[in-house]
């Protein structure tokens, strides 16, 4: 549901508890799932530096299977390069 609040736990790191805070943003049944993603802190310029991004998954139906598009986008840089880096390599996992 649009505005529903969930989050994802990873190990801590320095002042980081490693929880990262999202919240639905759109959410169009077996078309699209839109979330932010937030976590970090701001004292940190590496990779638990303070990210406030958006995870956008879309379904497209194509022929007798579904293509899966993953966005993740937000990231400020270089602030975030770290973190940036570490997270498009998890994606295709």
């Amino acid at each position: 549901m649009k505005g529903s609040r969930f989050a994802f736990q990873t190990p801590p790191s320095g002042e980081w508890d490693g929880v990262i805070h999202c919240q639905v943003l759109e959410i169009v049944p077996n078309e699209r799932l839109a979330y932010s993603w937030k976590s970090g802190v701001e004292t940190d310029a590496g990779y638990v530096s303070r990210l406030d991004t958006v995870v956008d998954w879309t379904l497209t139906p194509h022929d007798l299977v579904t293509h899966l598009k993953i966005v993740h986008s937000g990231f400020v840089l270089p602030k975030n390069e770290v973190a940036h880096k570490g997270i498009s390599s998890g994606w295709p996992r």
